[in-house]
């Protein structure tokens, strides 16, 4: 989509279902580059499936009963690896040290936990039905006397469901850490829960559908699993904002306070006032000869013949008119 017809004042998280993928999955999990997704099957098998094409690309056999894990490596070669662990053959690759330990207070058990992209902030899932999370501090190097940090963390926002008190299956931050998305355990509810981080916080909405939010490595975009093994993704659909290319309008891409011009709207254009001042002042006054003024016309008929009875009132003004009186006619008594 062409980014100049998107507006930056749409909302960022996912809101629809693009797709679904019949794909009788108990979870899912996206490689590296968010193309493909690792899905364990309730029959034993893995498969990969492209994004782009909505194909299942690969099965993965061997296993007896339900894949319950599967991890994707994040190799610079091949971004489609996908690791299946096996109880039969354990080795190890790698060793850790322990540099802090911190003690959740009220929490109770901890049934998963989540980290931000940038590695400072963490949610965890309690079995109180609680999502905590926390701002992490700076940790140094492990202590090769095996010393480590020991403290107490306070959470800096907490996550529930105060109406039904649901309890959670999983959470997911997004890609730049501005979102957290919380599923519900409850199998009628079956709802995402998504909370603005970088607004206090905030409750923002909730997507009917699915239990385990995953979000996508680098798109706003998420997988979830529902409870018949479908895969629903969502994502964030942009309304395009074809007023850019109405003439006469500009549109901005962030809030700004316009100051308008004192004439700003006024209905004469300031160029023209000043192009009939100029004209004006360059024209020559006439103030000898006499014009005659044509904007006064005679409205008098024309003259007529005086003798005309019928046209004699047209030249009669009638202010100057006498007015009208009867006419008294005495008689001499001696007559009678």
């Amino acid at each position: 989509m062409n980014e100049s017809l998107i507006s930056p004042f749409n909302i960022t998280h996912p809101t629809a279902v693009q797709t679904s993928l019949f794909a009788s999955a108990l979870f899912a999990r996206f490689d590296p580059s968010g193309r493909y997704l690792g899905v364990g099957g309730t029959n034993g098998t893995a498969a990969i499936w492209d994004l782009e094409t909505r194909a299942r690309i690969r099965w993965l056999e061997g296993h007896v009963k339900a894949v319950t894990s599967l991890a994707c490596a994040p190799s610079l070669r091949n971004s489609s690896r996908v690791l299946v662990p096996d109880t039969s053959s354990i080795q190890l690759v790698l060793e850790l040290s322990m540099i802090a330990r911190h003690k959740i207070s009220g929490a109770g058990t901890l049934k998963g936990l989540d980290f931000a992209k940038s590695g400072r902030r963490l949610v965890t899932n309690s079995s109180d039905r609680t999502l905590r999370q926390f701002s992490l501090p700076t940790y140094g190097a492990p202590n090769p006397d095996g010393e480590f940090l020991d403290e107490e963390l306070e959470p800096t926002h907490r996550f529930n469901d105060p109406i039904n008190k649901t309890a959670w299956y999983g959470m997911s931050y997004s890609p730049d850490g501005e979102w957290l998305a919380g599923g519900a355990a409850d199998p009628a509810s079956h709802k995402i829960y998504i909370w603005d981080i970088s607004n206090d916080g905030q409750f923002a909405s909730a997507l009917d559908g699915g239990r385990e939010p995953l979000w996508h490595p680098s798109k706003s975009s998420i997988a979830s699993t529902t409870n018949h093994g479908n895969i629903l993704i969502w994502h964030c659909p942009n309304p395009e904002r074809w007023g850019a290319f109405a003439g006469g309008f500009e549109e901005v891409d962030e809030n700004i306070e316009y100051e308008e011009k004192e004439d700003e709207f006024d209905i004469e254009d300031e160029e023209e006032i000043l192009k009939r001042k100029m004209k004006a002042e360059d024209e020559e006054v006439d103030i000898d000869t006499m014009a005659e003024d044509t904007t006064r016309r005679d409205t008098q008929p024309d003259k007529m013949d005086v003798e005309d009875e019928e046209f004699i009132w047209a030249d009669q003004d009638a202010e100057d008119a006498e007015e009208f009186r009867m006419k008294i006619l005495m008689q001499d008594e001696s007559e009678l």
